[in-house]
């Protein structure tokens, strides 16, 4: 069937030539049947189950498109923020053109939350929990709403995400209408699905690209044909040591496909394996001779070392020199983006990635290798090591096998043992039929279902039909009655009189909405009250603290005793506005003493990464790299925004609401709040040492970079960021510099080219140009010219800069010198070579005379 012929289904030609473009002039089986079958272009509601890989993504945005082309306003629903960040780029690069207003809304991205709630808009990409909180907050939207897309169906099985998809689901099902399409490869009962939620099934079972699933060891791949059904062996020989670990066998198998020049992507169970088994590939892929392979092209190492020093990102810069790159927690947003972008390109040929961010991952490969373990957070226990359900091993497994890349098949492979185990690992995650999705809202304690239900069932006064039934919210058993009870004791609920009706309360509206914690909603009520008056921003973060999300962080292990509780009141005195309040908040509740230390912890971590220190300086001090302090700030700035909610319903006064709701943003983007306008600008690699160099030089606003020089901006950002500036600001056109027969006639009248004052740490003065400057690469540039044109050791550089005592990497001093060099280049012609030069193995040089550096 032609893309072209959905004309006559009513697509809009616009849409179609976009579709046309972007994906084919023909439409793959799944989609066909999804118009014929499922009348997806006609608002019929559809559930699309087939494997990954076989067209399923331009089902979901047909639906969401053809539904804004029609005026029926479209939510996309991701189960993560990452994804809704790739969807809402990908859409907005796509459709925005058309003139449809694409809007995305996440918990960090809010400042089109207004405009969605007013119903502006044609398709708003947005996660279950956001939408959620946006009906609560106006049941209109449910009303108005045209079209519902959820792409990854199958989280609903998911013991964390599970319960909110199913809740919102079973509304817009029973208001019924919405159009609702739900996508997944791993549906084990996808006509139960398509019946709960009054849709037509559509099924491909055939992949595009044919995938080999199986067990590899001892140098054979013995696969089960995903499309043929048939099992098959392919030799693929591994030089191992008698004593190889399975991680070692993972890595050099890893290492060997891609020394073929086959993209390979390896799930492993943790953050440490991750760094480790890139390390291990990456030395393994060294030493293998292999004149064909492709290394990374200069552009993906340049945007690595355009990223701030941080740990991850100085072994990053390591490793995608091998071609080799890890994905984990531990790594900051921008850093995930270049690492999926790098592989995306080519550039790296072999990257491990922990199994939790799989379902964040869109990144196909040629070769995929999983190991079936996953590490789980248990409640109120240390978490367990245990085995991948069939649903997630095949979620990654789905990513092998690359369309319109020319590969011939794809491979998802297991590393067996001998005898049982390989056995085992066939029959459970080769041979078996995917698991049903069941609905995970029954396992919620029995007070937070009450909530969840009596706010879903006040939105039109419908009732619920969910998944999988639960017992009513009007008390007939004896677990309900208890709730009803425990709920009304704890002021979340009231009753009508006559026992018959209940409705939430505003503290029970926040547990409902926010998906606080009954537990989080009684401590910090009880807070509130002690003080009697607003929190101070030192209180608000201790009370975010203690909760239990926020002692849910995982965080490295830390034995000191009593060190971060020392620390925080030390701090506090010093600069956080300590006070015996905050001393009885810290021990009030009955908490341990290892929890009050993981709480005060926390406490200093996120006050910490919400200043004005480099990101570099900050992981030092808190041993924290920067991907694990964005999950403590995010987590926190969350806390500190329900909280700020909770003084407002209170009757709080309006200016500590909006103080408290600005400190969590700030916390949550880990940056001061004077950086905050520009962190909503929202650019991708804008990350937050650029920000911090904007801030320190004057520029806060979107208005203040429009009516920055373009020097100025290219002294404190790296290229890629000036484009994706230039492409949402109307930048000022470039100035010139100056001309060599001017810098010829400025020497010949003794003016020195280089200028630097000690009283103007800021800035420096070159070519008559004002150059500005961060504080370490103005002292870097001041202790080189002090001797032009001479080699200054690295050891004296390390000492000057930081202190003999103080350990630091070599990266660093790479890091300030590039970005030395890269600002007093925008101030020469072009062609001009470096003049902050490195000295191999020795140290760096300023290759200018004397006579033309005054410092």
């Amino acid at each position: 069937m032609r893309m072209a012929s959905l004309e006559a289904y009513g697509a809009h030609p616009d849409l179609l030539a976009v579709w046309t473009q972007h994906y084919n002039e023909d439409l793959l089986p799944i989609q066909e049947k999804a118009v014929l079958d499922g009348q997806v272009l006609t608002g019929k509601s559809v559930v699309g189950s087939g494997p990954t890989g076989c067209g399923k993504t331009l089902i979901a945005e047909m639906a969401a498109t053809h539904a804004a082309s029609q005026g029926r306003r479209a939510f996309y629903l991701c189960p993560t923020r990452a994804l809704a960040e790739a969807v809402h780029r990908q859409f907005s690069r796509l459709y925005a053109p058309l003139g449809m207003r694409v809007l995305i809304s996440t918990q960090e991205r809010r400042q089109s939350d207004r405009q969605i709630l007013r119903g502006e808009f044609d398709i708003a990409v947005t996660v279950p929990e956001k939408l959620w909180a946006m009906l609560m907050a106006s049941s209109s939207l449910l009303q108005t709403v045209g079209a519902l897309v959820v792409d990854e169906l199958q989280m609903l099985g998911d013991e964390d995400r599970g319960p909110c998809l199913e809740l919102l689901l079973a509304r817009f099902a029973a208001v019924g209408r919405a159009q609702i399409v739900g996508l997944s490869a791993v549906l084990g009962n996808p006509r139960e699905l398509a019946d709960w939620l009054g849709a037509r099934l559509v099924e491909e079972n055939r992949r595009p690209v044919p995938m080999r699933k199986g067990v590899w060891r001892d140098g054979a791949f013995s696969y089960l044909e995903h499309n043929s059904q048939s099992r098959g062996e392919e030799p693929i020989e591994v030089q191992l040591p008698e004593d190889a670990s399975e991680l070692e066998a993972t890595v050099r198998l890893a290492a060997e496909l891609a020394l073929r020049d086959e993209p390979t992507l390896v799930f492993l169970r943790d953050r440490a394996s991750t760094v480790r088994a890139a390390r291990m590939a990456a030395e393994q892929m060294e030493r293998a001779e292999a004149p064909d392979l492709d290394r990374p092209t200069g552009q993906s190492l340049e945007a690595a070392r355009d990223l701030p020093p941080t740990q991850a990102a100085r072994a990053l810069t390591e490793l995608m020199a091998s071609g080799v790159g890890f994905h984990n927690a531990d790594l900051h947003l921008s850093e995930r983006h270049l690492v999926e972008a790098a592989f995306a390109s080519g550039d790296l040929r072999c990257l491990f990635a922990t199994s939790t961010l799989a379902v964040g991952l869109n990144l196909p490969a040629r070769n995929v290798i999983v190991e079936p373990l996953k590490w789980r957070s248990l409640p109120g226990g240390q978490p367990s090591l245990g085995p991948l359900t069939q649903a997630e091993f095949e979620n990654m497994a789905g990513r092998a096998g690359r369309l319109g890349f020319g590969d011939e098949y794809g491979r998802a492979l297991l590393v067996g043992e001998a005898g049982f185990t390989e056995d085992g690992l066939f029959r459970r995650y080769v041979e078996a039929p995917p698991e049903p999705v069941s609905g995970q809202f029954q396992r919620l304690p029995a007070v937070q279902r009450l909530l969840l239900r009596t706010a879903a069932e006040g939105l039109d006064g419908e009732p619920l039909h969910l998944l999988t039934p639960t017992p009513s919210a009007a008390g007939d058993t004896a677990e309900e009655a208890q709730a009803l009870e425990r709920a009304e004791k704890a002021g979340l609920i009231l009753r009508s009189p006559f026992g018959d009706r209940v409705a939430l309360t505003g503290a029970g509206q926040l547990a409902a909405t926010c998906g606080l914690s009954l537990a989080t909603v009684a401590s910090m009520t009880a807070a509130l009250e002690s003080l009697h008056d607003a929190p101070s921003d030192l209180e608000a973060v201790v009370m975010a603290a203690l909760s239990a999300e926020a002692r849910a962080i995982p965080l490295p292990r830390d034995r000191s005793e009593g060190h971060w509780m020392r620390l925080l009141e030390a701090r506090g005195h010093s600069d956080c506005g300590w006070s015996e309040r905050t001393r009885a908040l810290l021990w009030s509740g009955p908490l341990r003493a290892a929890e009050r230390e993981t709480a005060a912890r926390i406490t200093l971590t996120a006050l910490d990464w919400s200043r004005e220190e480099t990101t570099a300086d900050l992981e030092l001090r808190t041993g924290l790299h920067s991907g694990r302090a964005a999950i403590v700030g995010e987590t926190i700035g969350w806390l500190v925004q329900c909280l700020a909610r909770m003084v407002e319903e209170r009757g709080g006064d309006p200016d500590d609401v909006d103080r408290l709701q600005e400190l969590g943003e700030s916390l949550t983007a880990t940056l001061p709040p004077v950086c905050l306008p520009l962190h909503r600008l929202h650019i991708p690699s804008l990350q937050r040492d650029h920000v911090l160099g904007l801030a320190g030089a004057g520029i806060t606003t979107r208005d203040d970079l429009a009516a920055a020089t373009p020097g100025a901006l290219e002294a404190l950002l790296p290229p890629a960021t000036l484009a994706e500036l230039a492409q949402i600001l109307p930048l000022r056109v470039d100035v010139a510099a100056p001309s060599a027969e001017e810098v010829t006639q400025a020497a010949a009248v003794d003016a020195p080219l280089l200028v630097i004052d000690a009283g103007r740490p800021n800035e420096v003065s070159f070519r008559g140009q004002v150059v500005a400057l961060r504080p370490m690469e103005f002292e870097l540039l001041s202790l080189l010219a002090h001797q032009p044109q001479r080699c200054v050791p690295f050891d004296k550089l390390y000492n000057e800069l930081w202190g003999a005592n103080n350990p630091v990497e070599p990266a660093q001093i790479y890091y300030h010198r590039h970005n030395l060099a890269r600002k007093l280049m925008s101030a020469m012609p072009e062609g001009s070579e470096p003049i902050v030069k490195t000295i191999s193995r020795r140290g760096l040089m300023l290759d200018l005379p004397a006579e033309a550096v005054a410092a």
